[in-house]
């Protein structure tokens, strides 16, 4: 279960990543990369992880996003969401979660 420590967490990440999405007007490949980039270093500054292990889970979260993130449905995809959901599958596959 979430809890509220946690929500602040994705809270403040999706807020400190959309700093750099935001200068974005498309989002294509290099966007992308730089946004998964941002995101890891998130995980790794919130739970000291090595940035090397964090990027080895990184070909899994790219294939499952089309599986999850990638059934919601059209008005709830957003650049935020996108990032919430790479943070939090990291955090899952890292085994960080609670």
């Amino acid at each position: 279960m979430i809890d509220r420590r946690q929500i602040r967490e994705m809270e403040k990440v999706v807020s400190r990543v959309m700093q750099t999405a935001a200068k974005y007007d498309n989002i294509g490949k290099a966007e992308f990369e730089t946004i998964l980039r941002k995101t890891m270093e998130q995980v790794q500054k919130n739970y000291g992880s090595n940035l090397d292990e964090i990027a080895a889970m990184t070909p899994k979260v790219i294939a499952d996003m089309p599986n999850e993130y990638g059934q919601l449905r059209e008005e709830d995809r957003s650049m935020e969401a996108m990032i919430a959901y790479l943070y939090g599958k990291y955090l899952k596959e890292l085994y960080l979660l609670e």
